[in-house]
């Protein structure tokens, strides 16, 4: 039980930034191998770390 409070107590202090930017990564990272989300990912961004540089930028303007 405690285990769950810790989580849910670190969960809200994620700023809104960071929950943004966890949620595209999930996007990114649930893209299936081969498929047309994959390879968009794959070209426009190269690598996960790129993807991630481009979900900082673009949940900060939000």
């Amino acid at each position: 039980m405690s285990s769950l409070l810790i989580m849910f107590i670190s969960g809200c202090s994620k700023s809104a930034e960071e929950m943004c930017v966890e949620a595209q990564m999930n996007f990114y990272d649930q893209a299936k191998p081969n498929s047309k989300q994959r390879e968009y990912f794959d070209t426009a961004f190269k690598s996960r770390d790129a993807y991630y540089a481009w979900a900082w930028r673009e949940c900060v303007k939000k």
